[in-house]
Order: C-alpha cells, then sequence, then structure tokens
C-alpha cells in the first residue's frame, strides 16, 4: 500500500498530472463533488488517489488499475486506469 501511494507522490511531484487526473475522473464521472471538495480539505493528496482509485476498482468502476515503476537505469513511472469507456495514462518519462 505504502508504495502505490509513494508512486503516485512521485507521479505527482514530477509530471504534475494531478489536475489531469482528476479532470479525468470527473470527465469518467468517477468522483462526485463530495470526494471533490473532500479532496481539497485533504493534505495528503497522494493517499486521498490511493484510497480512491483502490474503492473505484473494488466497486468495478475500473476495468484495469495499473502501476508502473522502473528505477534502473531511468526512473519511469506509467498508471493506467481503464474503465468501460476510455482508457488513459498518466506517464513520466516513457
Amino acid at each position: 500500500m505504502q508504495k502505490k501511494i509513494d508512486f503516485i507522490g512521485r507521479l505527482f511531484k514530477l509530471s504534475h498530472c494531478n489536475e489531469e487526473l482528476l479532470s479525468f475522473l470527473i470527465d469518467e464521472k468517477l468522483i462526485n463533488d463530495f470526494e471533490r471538495s473532500a479532496l481539497k480539505d485533504d493534505p495528503d493528496h497522494p493517499k486521498f488517489f490511493y484510497n480512491l482509485l483502490e474503492r473505484l476498482k473494488k466497486d468495478d468502476k475500473l476495468t484495469l488499475l495499473d502501476y508502473e515503476w522502473m528505477i534502473l537505469p531511468i526512473e519511469r513511472l506509467k498508471l493506467t486506469l481503464v474503465t468501460e469507456r476510455n482508457m488513459r495514462e498518466f506517464l513520466y518519462n516513457f
């Protein structure tokens, strides 16, 4: 669990894709207004997104949730989300 939270934190720090990820979840209607406002109040954004993504996967709203973190020889990060309608990858250094 902690490695996935660290992964999300690192991805946000390096690629600044947190707004993109939030927009994707809103566009796919996977996040409601209450969760969106809770995000603004939560100081730990990576942990919030981890819990949200894992819940969506558990509720079968995400067909695929994949974390890929390669450190050597070059650090690369890829978060893959697949819904019934779309697929989206959030990348750093690919």
